[in-house]
């Protein structure tokens, strides 16, 4: 088929509905965007309070839901938090009280920054191994904002060393979990904690530091799909969650279920007018620097993805596989590959093994395959089974631009190099 030139492009575009879907649900601004607070993080502060405190949504186990959550995280960090409490949450054997408290603007005092006042607190009572425990969730949220400073007797504090610095000393008995909430993407998110960078966010390490997208992908979001609130509650809701998107002036704190669609939607069906507006842009010399290389990593990214590969290899009955794929779709044929000449029946030792095989060929150490599903959850990921049926989680985020983030040309060349691996043949399409 020939290629399309930039009017036809254009013209498709213009008359497909993913442009008016797309027009539709950016030219219906929600209520904080029509009165010119979207970004105010006192009204994102208080929205939040009234979600936590709403009575029908108070039935839908929110605590239980946020504290999986912030555990979540708390693991990625190896942030401590009281191991019998831990495996009471892991194990949904706690009780936690429906009647608790949500307290905005906490005036606390130490004698190391002097009056502070909390964004959150979540006062709960909860019973774990026949013990009764006061639990607090203390929360402190950002918007467009850094942490509060305070210079007091020539010491500079923040206020995240000061909320954990109280509660540790006046609230001893308790359980006290701490979350430092900020706008931003799960991948950032992962990228931060991976570079050791999420430092950089907040000054007392024992915060949970979670995003905005993880709050609505796994606590929002989901509460809506179950069915026990009012009308008003998730029209409420609905428009809150669409604030929380793209505005006027783009400074997009997270992406919704819809929106998500939208875009994806959007980009697969004009992908050739991405790729021609990137490409005028790197050309262009009007075009600064910092959009040129965003530019041509996009360009480069993009022809990566499309490069095609033909594998072969014959499995332990005899049947040949030979399979035209993708990058990402090279890595879930060399799993497979590896699933069949494993020897062992657990699935636990065979992920194991696979994962050393995967880190030894590719030089770097994260995630890459699972029999856990729990563990692939924040991640890109693919299902793959073996022959006894068993079910497997491989990562599909693999990057091949030659830069810093590449990590599918190392597997490729260590394949090809290796003699362990010379029966799973490659050709370059």
């Amino acid at each position: 088929m020939a290629k399309m030139s930039a009017i036809e492009m254009l013209s498709k575009l213009n008359m497909s509905n993913d442009l008016v879907n797309l027009r539709t649900y950016y030219n219906t601004p929600s209520f904080l965007e029509i009165i010119g607070k979207e970004r105010l993080e006192e009204v994102h502060s208080n929205i939040l309070a009234w979600f936590f405190n709403d009575p029908e949504i108070r039935k839908s186990e929110i605590i239980f839901r946020f504290l999986n959550l912030i555990l979540f995280w708390a693991e990625k960090e190896s942030i401590k938090i009281n191991d019998d409490f831990k495996k009471s949450i892991y194990t949904n054997s706690i009780l936690i009280e429906e009647n608790y408290d949500v307290i905005r603007e906490e005036r606390i005092i130490t004698p190391s920054y002097g009056i502070g006042r909390i964004d959150i607190v979540i006062k709960c009572k909860c019973k774990y191994n026949n013990i009764q425990k006061k639990l607090n969730i203390i929360i402190e949220n950002k918007v467009n904002a850094s942490e509060t400073k305070k210079d007091k007797d020539r010491k500079i504090m923040k206020q995240t060393q000061a909320y954990y610095d109280y509660y540790s000393s006046n609230q001893q008995e308790d359980i006290n979990i701490f979350v430092f909430l900020k706008p931003g993407t799960t991948y950032e998110l992962y990228q931060q904690i991976s570079n050791n960078k999420i430092q950089e966010i907040r000054e007392c390490k024992d915060f949970v530091v979670i995003n905005y997208q993880e709050l609505l992908s796994n606590i929002m979001e989901p509460i809506l799909k179950i069915g026990s609130i009012s009308e008003k509650t998730t029209v409420l809701l609905r428009d809150y969650i669409k604030s929380l998107g793209k505005t006027k002036k783009n400074d997009i704190m997270c992406y919704s279920e819809e929106e998500k669609k939208l875009l994806l939607t959007f980009y697969k069906n004009n992908e050739d007018l991405f790729e021609a507006v990137m490409t005028v842009l790197e050309d262009d010399p009007e075009t600064p620097d910092e959009i040129k290389e965003k530019a041509k990593v996009f360009r480069t990214a993009q022809s990566n993805q499309k490069k095609m590969y033909l594998v072969s290899w014959t499995d332990s009955n005899g049947t040949l596989h030979s399979e035209n794929v993708t990058m990402a779709k090279f890595a879930k044929e060399f799993a497979l590959y590896l699933l069949d000449k494993e020897n062992s029946n657990t699935p636990s030792i065979i992920a194991d093994n696979i994962n050393k095989i995967f880190k030894e060929l590719v030089g770097r150490d994260e995630f890459y395959i699972s029999d856990n599903k729990d563990d692939a959850a924040k991640k890109h990921y693919i299902e793959i089974k073996d022959s006894f049926d068993n079910s497997y989680y491989l990562q599909q985020d693999w990057r091949g631009s030659g830069g810093s983030r590449d990590n599918f040309t190392s597997l490729l060349k260590s394949i090809k190099k290796s003699k362990k691996y010379r029966d799973f043949i490659i050709e370059e399409l």
